[in-house]
């Protein structure tokens, strides 16, 4: 279900051949998996998070990793 992706770094770090990376959905429907509208492949533990509070994980997780891309 999910596979990492890297991008290198902005600047001369990235020219320096630094990346980061992060798991993301191997199919880009993160957030349809999310909100419960697509079930994954293989089981999966259980949340005790709202699916607003998972939104929000992703949306903090995606911002996060973007942040260190630039």
């Amino acid at each position: 279900m999910s596979s990492c992706s890297s991008l290198p770094r902005a600047g001369k770090a990235g020219q320096n051949g630094d990346s980061v990376g992060t798991y993301i959905c191997a199919d880009l429907q993160c957030s349809l998996y999310v909100r419960g509208r697509r079930k994954p492949d293989t089981e999966r533990l259980p949340e005790s998070l709202s699916v607003e509070q998972r939104i929000e994980r992703l949306e903090t997780n995606l911002a996060a990793f973007l942040g260190r891309v630039g």
